[in-house]
């Protein structure tokens, strides 16, 4: 019994390092996935080459959430992400989806990020707004720019805080998202 005792938490140990050799450092995360509570207005602008007497529709105020995933592709400084925002306002439903760029540099608990890419997003109206709107659905693309800090709680855990503006040229306007977004990241 002693023995199979003893098997057993030998063969649960770690093997020693060999003499000499440097003991292995825990690799850094390549991967990251977040959860962010978000907030964004919108606001609506004429085009120039349009009437501009012509009535834009009304800016809105919607909250949300937001998925996201990173991956790094240059360690210390280039990764790529892909978000999927959802939306929720008075009469409508934004469920945008954007790959970004993204510069990144982290200092101690700091990593200051600026990441641009492109957007495209499926909004749905309802009741009255879809009356104003004249469609139910609305597929736009546009860019977008997302600066933000990462705060290091731990190796694998940081609060992110981003913001984010698009640029969505539509039919006879162009709409303008300004948002914000906070919320834990885990880093694999």
């Amino acid at each position: 019994m002693l023995a199979t005792c003893l098997v057993l938490a030998m063969l649960g140990r770690p093997a020693a390092p060999a003499r000499g050799a440097k003991p292995e450092e825990d690799p850094e995360p390549k991967n990251g996935v977040s959860f962010k509570i978000a907030y964004m207005h919108t606001f609506n602008r004429a085009r120039p080459s349009q009437d501009p007497d012509a009535e834009a529709p009304s800016d809105d105020d919607m909250g949300g959430f937001v998925l996201a995933y990173e991956r790094v592709v240059l360690p210390e400084w280039l990764a790529v992400e892909f978000a999927k925002p959802f939306y929720f306002g008075v009469g409508r439903f934004d469920s945008p989806f954007e790959a970004t760029l993204e510069l990144f540099h982290r200092w101690r608990f700091v990593e200051p990020f600026l990441g641009v890419g492109l957007t495209f997003n499926v909004r749905v109206f309802g009741g009255e707004r879809e009356e104003i709107e004249g469609e139910r659905n609305n597929l736009s693309f546009g860019i977008v720019t997302t600066p933000g800090l990462r705060f290091w709680v731990a190796k694998r855990w940081s609060l992110e805080l981003e913001g984010s503006y698009a640029y969505i040229p539509l039919g006879t306007v162009v709409e303008h998202e300004l948002a914000l977004a906070l919320g834990p990241a885990f880093a694999f």
